[in-house]
């Protein structure tokens, strides 16, 4: 995402700058309250990704994709329970498709990871002269 924006700032900031000198830029023509909550929704925005990239580094990519799923389906079980949305058979079969093959990919990861830590785990066995342990991978 640093790319992307790095690439567009420039393009961006010349096009707003030519908008702004025709007038018909929108930033300082407005009242200074709307100026001022143009510029904290840019920070309010920011934080959060910056948290969140933060964080996707210190967990692992299976737990990141899993846990992506989890504010769509949240937005989608408040859209049929707040907001009346029309649900039909044919989303629900979908939605539990999702779910049930979301359930199947992360268990066979979880075994998967359960297997690897058993083989990577070492052994302590005794050293010929007893005197020192001497680990090995089993």
């Amino acid at each position: 995402m640093t790319v992307e924006t790095g690439i567009l700032f420039v393009p961006a900031v010349i096009y707003l700058s030519v908008v702004q000198a025709q007038g018909n830029g929108a930033f300082l023509h407005v009242s200074t309250t709307a100026n001022v909550l143009t510029v904290g929704a840019g920070v309010v925005t920011v934080i959060p990704l910056l948290m969140y990239a933060s964080a996707a580094q210190k967990i692992p990519f299976s737990l990141l994709g899993m846990l992506q799923y989890i504010a769509p389906s949240l937005m989608f079980i408040m859209g049929v329970a707040v907001y009346s949305e029309a649900f039909s058979l044919v989303k629900l079969i979908g939605f539990i498709f999702v779910w049930v093959a979301l359930a199947v990919y992360s268990v066979e990861g979880f075994v998967y990871q359960k297997q690897q830590q058993q083989v990577a785990k070492p052994a302590a066995v005794e050293s010929p002269r007893g005197d020192e342990a001497v680990y090995e991978r089993v």
